[in-house]
């Protein structure tokens, strides 16, 4: 899907990403949050990039979330 040139569905993904984060950065028993996390997978023969769109923290316990539009 695409508007103007731009990846709409992209667009859609990044602003509820941002929205879900700000939602937990107001929630006090959060310890931390970030979104667009990325980290490599390396066995040996092959890294694999992935992408964590909203992970928190709560007492040293990660809670991922996936935003699907």
């Amino acid at each position: 899907n695409t508007a103007n040139g731009i990846d709409t569905k992209y667009c859609s993904v990044t602003w509820l990403e941002i929205a879900t984060n700000n939602l937990l950065k107001n929630i006090k028993e959060i310890d931390e949050c970030r979104n667009g996390v990325i980290f490599l997978w390396n066995n040996g023969r092959k890294t694999v990039r992935n992408e964590l769109d909203v992970i928190a923290v709560k007492d040293s316990v990660p809670i991922c979330i996936s935003c699907k539009d």
